[in-house]
């Protein structure tokens, strides 16, 4: 995935609905963006930079999220009824808070197989190395 325009635009084209994919790309998706996440490093990069200057910086893993600020979500959809989004904007708080894991189980892949039993979490290598689809999505990977 790349935080290219591309996807939104052509399924804005062909009268399909996306969610983009690191920035806001609502103007390249002809009406038809859900929503995006957005990416907002600025927090880190100030962080780094003032550790630098202080002599006290050090490499590390960063997994930011909602509840870091770095992963926002861009408006929704001025089609999303305000019920849905009133509820999309719950799940934000709740994921930020920890109270909601995105990729609690259960949770099959495309075969019905099951990746992450019921009441387990995929842990954060395998989130970051995940090479399938859930149960539902359209598509293969290649």
């Amino acid at each position: 995935m790349t935080d290219t325009a591309t996807g939104v635009q052509v399924a804005g084209e062909g009268g399909a609905w996306s969610i983009g994919y690191a920035s806001d790309m609502a103007k390249f998706a002809s009406g038809k963006q859900l929503t995006s996440f957005v990416l907002d490093w600025t927090s880190d990069y100030v962080g780094a930079a003032k550790a630098v200057a202080a002599g006290s910086w050090k490499p590390e893993v960063r997994w930011d999220g909602l509840a870091a600020g770095v992963v926002k979500m861009a408006p929704y959809n001025d089609g999303i009824p305000a019920d849905t989004k009133a509820k999309l904007k719950q799940l934000e708080a709740d994921i930020g808070s920890g109270k909601v894991h995105p990729y609690a189980g259960e949770l099959k892949d495309q075969d019905g197989n099951v990746k992450v039993a019921a009441g387990s979490v995929l842990a954060d290598d395998g989130i970051r190395g995940m090479n399938w689809f859930v149960k539902g999505m359209i598509g293969k990977l290649s």
